[in-house]
């Protein structure tokens, strides 16, 4: 479904103060915003280039190999370590990066790979939204381990 919500921060001057990525660039830091959503869904380029961002990477930079649909939105979230950690691998010093996650969105379904569990509710769409939850905190979990490998869970300042 597409949504007919005005969007003021995708026009010139939309966004009436900076944002962090527009902050830390004149302290050298690169940024990187991530999703697996396509580029055009809400202007998403437009707007992470008004927000600062160097460097945008939507749907369409991921490749979908072995990654599931899990919404109309795109792919689930673990499709987006590869490219961030490759991103992340090429930075010559301090960086910043933006995801959005889209698995809790409606219509809550996580990869038929995740386990989903029963929680103590009869409501059953209450139990898969808390599904798409522990998916995206294995998501997280997954993320912190690449950042731990690479020696920069210790310092956000790297």
């Amino acid at each position: 479904p597409a949504s007919s919500r005005q969007l003021i921060e995708i026009k010139p001057n939309g966004i009436p103060l900076a944002c962090l990525p527009k902050l830390l660039s004149p302290l050298g830091y690169n940024s990187a915003f991530f999703q697996t959503a396509t580029e055009t869904f809400e202007n998403r380029k437009v707007l992470t280039q008004n927000m600062g961002f160097k460097d945008f990477f939507p749907l369409e930079k991921i490749d979908p190999g072995q990654w599931e649909t899990v919404n109309y939105f795109g792919l689930e979230e673990k499709s987006l370590i590869e490219p961030m950690m490759n991103w992340v691998d090429q930075q010559n010093g301090p960086f910043l990066i933006s995801m959005v996650t889209i698995s809790s969105h409606h219509y809550w379904n996580t990869p038929s790979s995740f386990p989903n569990k029963s929680y103590a509710t009869t409501d059953k769409k209450w139990n898969k939204y808390l599904n798409t939850l522990a998916y995206t905190d294995t998501f997280i979990a997954d993320l912190h381990q690449e950042f731990a490998r690479r020696g920069l869970d210790k310092n956000t300042r790297q």
